[in-house]
C-alpha cells in the first residue's frame, strides 16, 4: 500500500505507547473511552491520565503509519475547501488571526524584520496576516500537501511541506514561532518543543495554542465536548501539563491565559443532540430529516449569539474557556537568564 492509497479502519494498527510528556509506562483506568463524533469515523478511543505527570493522553492510539485514515475526506477534499475558504476569506478568520498575534504581543511584539514561523500553517491565513500587518519575515511549514499546493502566498512566504523536525531550519534562527492547534496532534510533543527552542534564537518566543482540559464546559459535556476531537487529538492538556511539557522541553513559561472560543457550547449542543437523535451520511437523508438538521441550524445560531457568546466571555474572564495559550520562552543561556 502506498501513500496515495485511501486506508480503511481495517487499517488501523493500534499501538500503546508510553506517556508522551514523561515516558511512564503504566496508564491510569480509562477517564473515558469517545468516538469520532464530527467526522464520523469508525473506532473507540479511550483516554487515560498519566500516573507520573498527569497528562491526559489516549491509550492505545492509531499508529503514526495509519493515523492517515482519520484525517482522509475530513481535512481534505470537499471539508478541505470549506475550511480553505474559511480561513482565507471570512473577517472572522482575520479577526481570529489578529487575536493569536495579539496574544504573542504581551510577552513582545510581532514586528517588521523578526522572522517568525507558523508550525501547522494550514493554507496560510496567520502568516499572510502577520506579513500584512507587521511586516515580519514569514515561514511556514505542514504535514499537509493538500494545504501547501493551495497557499495563500508562495511569493513572498517561505512555505514547506513536511515535519519540523525534519525540516532542518538553521540554530538560532526564529524570533517567534507559533503552534496553533497543532501540539495536540503530534506523537512527540516534547521532542518537537526542544526542536522548537534549537531553532529560536535566544530569548525568541513560542506561541502554543491547545484545547484546555481544564475547561468548565468539558465535564458537562463529556464524550460531546467539541476539542475533544478524538483521535486526532492526542494528549489533552490542562494548564498545569502544558506548563510541565513546555518546561520539560528546556522552554521558560512567559505568559498563559485562556483564549475566547465562540461555538464550544454551540458545537457541544449539536454533537450532545446528535447523539440522541442520530446522524445519518448526507445521502441517506430524507426529505424529514433535512427539515430537522434546518432546524437545528436556525436554533443553533440563536444559542451562538444569545447564549454562547456571553457564556465564553465569562470562561475566558475566569480561565475556564475551552482554549488556552501559552507563550514560552528560550532562555538567554543555556543555564537560564
Amino acid at each position: 500500500m502506498t501513500q496515495t492509497d485511501k486506508l480503511t479502519y481495517a487499517d488501523v494498527v493500534w499501538e500503546r505507547a508510553p506517556c508522551p510528556v514523561c515516558g511512564a509506562e503504566q496508564p491510569g483506568e480509562p477517564l473515558l473511552v469517545g468516538r469520532d463524533f464530527v467526522w464520523r469515523k469508525e473506532g473507540e478511543f479511550p483516554i487515560v491520565r498519566c500516573g507520573g505527570c498527569q497528562l491526559i493522553y489516549q491509550h492505545p492510539r492509531p499508529s503514526p503509519a495509519t493515523m492517515r485514515y482519520y484525517y482522509e475526506d475530513c481535512y481534505s477534499g470537499e471539508s478541505e475547501a470549506k475550511m480553505r475558504t474559511f480561513q482565507l476569506e471570512s473577517r472572522l478568520y482575520r479577526i481570529v488571526s489578529g487575536y493569536r498575534a495579539v496574544t504573542v504581543d504581551k510577552v513582545r511584539k510581532i514586528e517588521a524584520g523578526q522572522r517568525v514561523l507558523d508550525i501547522g500553517a494550514s493554507y496560510g491565513a496567520f502568516v499572510e496576516w502577520v506579513r500584512v500587518n507587521r511586516g515580519a519575515d514569514m515561514f511556514a511549514i505542514d504535514l499537509d500537501p493538500g494545504s501547501i499546493e493551495k497557499f495563500v502566498n508562495t511569493t513572498d512566504i517561505d512555505v514547506r511541506c513536511g515535519d519540523v523536525l525534519e525540516a532542518g531550519y538553521p540554530d538560532n534562527h526564529f524570533d517567534v514561532v507559533t503552534m496553533f492547534e497543532t501540539l495536540e496532534h503530534v506523537y512527540e510533543p516534547v521532542r518537537t518543543l526542544r526542536e522548537i527552542g534549537r531553532i529560536l534564537k535566544p530569548g525568541g518566543l513560542v506561541s502554543i495554542e491547545v484545547p484546555n482540559w481544564d475547561g468548565w464546559l468539558r465535564p458537562l459535556f463529556g464524550k460531546s465536548w467539541i476539542p475533544l476531537l478524538l483521535p486526532t487529538h492526542l494528549q489533552h492538556f490542562s494548564r498545569a501539563t502544558l506548563a510541565h511539557t513546555v518546561k520539560t522541553a528546556g522552554l521558560e513559561v512567559a505568559h498563559h491565559q485562556t483564549m475566547l472560543y465562540p461555538a464550544e457550547l454551540t458545537f457541544s449542543l449539536i454533537i450532545s443532540l446528535l447523539r440522541i437523535i442520530g446522524n445519518p451520511p448526507d445521502e441517506d437523508k430524507g426529505a424529514l430529516r433535512k427539515l430537522v438538521d434546518a432546524v437545528v441550524g436556525l436554533w443553533a445560531v440563536f444559542i451562538l449569539i444569545f447564549i454562547d457568546l456571553p457564556i465564553m466571555f465569562w470562561l475566558r474572564l475566569f480561565g475556564r474557556a475551552g482554549h488556552q495559550t501559552l507563550v514560552a520562552r528560550k532562555p538567554l543561556s543555556p543555564g537560564g537568564d
